[in-house]
């Protein structure tokens, strides 16, 4: 299995950067075409999840995680401490095992995204951008992410996308990976300002790429 997430991933980049530089507008879509997107995306969203609450409430039938999910907050975090230091629910073993199928569906689904933005650009009309940065958070360290967010680049340079939706979109991901934020949007405070307890690791760095896109420069308390 992972030789051949290996070849996926190595294809699909090839055909998003190419597909990518090739194409700078797409077509319309029809309201069959926008319907049928939103329903892949939909399916993409539910996998997303798949198996990521049984390993975090250490349970693997649906019906009693549904009924953990339903649970106060403080119960929820309670039952995924306890999940987390094995003193309650599935083995260690089982969680890898579906640690390892979650990290499938979540490579299958960047692949799958990276496909519909290549042949139809920014979906903006059919996933919300949060919904968009979990999928891509959740698979951060894959190279076609890369491809993912310079196709968006490209999408926010022919005013498709909204520049501030990509900023916050591409922080969230360097975040994920533990990198530095680029603009600084996730960090960014109402007035324009920056936080002061995170501040740029280099200003003018941040400030001639928010530049680029057409964002206001920031300034340090």
């Amino acid at each position: 299995m992972a030789i051949l997430t290996r070849i996926l991933l190595t294809l699909a980049a090839f055909v998003v950067v190419h597909t990518s530089s090739a194409q700078t507008s797409h077509q319309p879509l029809t309201e069959f075409e926008r319907d049928s997107l939103k329903k892949e995306v939909a399916t993409i969203l539910t996998t997303d999840q798949r198996y990521r609450w049984m390993i975090l409430f250490g349970e693997i039938d649906e019906k009693k995680v549904q009924a953990y999910r339903k649970l106060e907050q403080n119960l929820q975090v309670e039952r995924m401490m306890e999940v987390q230091h094995n003193h309650a629910g599935i083995s260690t073993a089982a969680k890898d095992s579906l640690w390892t199928l979650q990290q499938q569906l979540d490579t299958m689904n960047l692949l799958k995204l990276a496909g519909i933005i290549a042949a139809h650009g920014f979906p903006g009309d059919y996933i919300r951008t949060e919904d968009l940065s979990i999928i891509l958070m959740h698979s951060p360290r894959l190279p076609v992410i890369n491809d993912v967010l310079s196709m968006l680049l490209e999408e926010v340079k022919l005013q498709h996308m909204p520049a501030m939706e990509y900023a916050l979109l591409y922080d969230k991901v360097q975040l994920a990976r533990k990198l530095p934020q680029l603009y600084f949007a996730a960090g960014q405070a109402q007035n324009g300002m920056t936080s002061g307890l995170a501040n740029p690791t280099d200003l003018d760095a941040t400030n001639r790429a928010r530049k680029e896109l057409g964002l206001p420069v920031l300034e340090t308390k």
